[in-house]
């Protein structure tokens, strides 16, 4: 009996050692994830998970023979969560580029900022709920000598909307309980009939 009932237990701490947890947020950093293309139809999703999450890159040009080098990004919001603060910090890394702009869409919103800066952004706007937005290429300035490149980092903070969706671990502590309760029912049954 204490052996099926020590199974038990040790077979419930294997269950709850096996749900995954949810990652507090997330970095996503264009040195080591990739290179982000030039237009938002082509970028790749981002999604974010709660707590602080970062976009980080670098943008701008090294001939005016060659385009400039523009990243997009899309950050995707999950069903439940909701993005209640952002902000951008940029600082010039070579030559002397002055500012660097993204087009925010859904809903439409101008992120311009000098380089270097560092400040809240999209406040007028924020939360925003489940879905995907886009940061489109940015546009440039300088005093026109090249190379010329920027550092960026985006900073978005998502929290789960409040309600009355239960945490994964009080699901997981009801589920315990609730299997204790059975397997002390059946050694009870188990018990009488012997």
């Amino acid at each position: 009996m204490m052996k099926t009932l020590f199974g038990a237990a040790v077979m419930g701490l294997m269950m709850v050692l096996s749900v995954p947890q949810l990652e507090a947020g997330v970095v996503f950093d264009e040195s080591f994830d990739g290179e982000l293309p030039f237009g938002a139809a082509s970028a790749p999703v981002i999604w974010l998970g709660p707590g602080t999450n970062l976009v980080r890159g670098n943008t701008g040009w090294a001939d005016f023979l060659e385009l400039p080098d523009y990243d997009a990004f899309r950050v995707g919001v999950l069903a439940g969560d909701e993005l209640v603060a952002a902000s951008l910090t940029v600082t010039r890394t070579v030559g002397t580029l002055t500012s660097l702009e993204w087009e925010f869409t859904a809903p439409s919103f101008h992120v311009g900022v000098g380089v270097p800066s560092s400040g809240a952004i999209l406040g007028g706007i924020l939360p925003l709920g489940a879905g995907a937005y886009s940061f489109d290429s940015p546009g440039m300035g300088g005093e026109g000598d090249v190379p010329a490149f920027a550092d960026y980092e985006f900073s978005f903070d998502v929290r789960a909307v409040p309600g009355d969706i239960p945490e994964p671990s009080t699901l997981i502590i009801w589920s315990l309980l609730a299997s204790l309760g059975m397997g002390l029912g059946w050694w009870r049954r188990r018990k009488r009939a012997a």
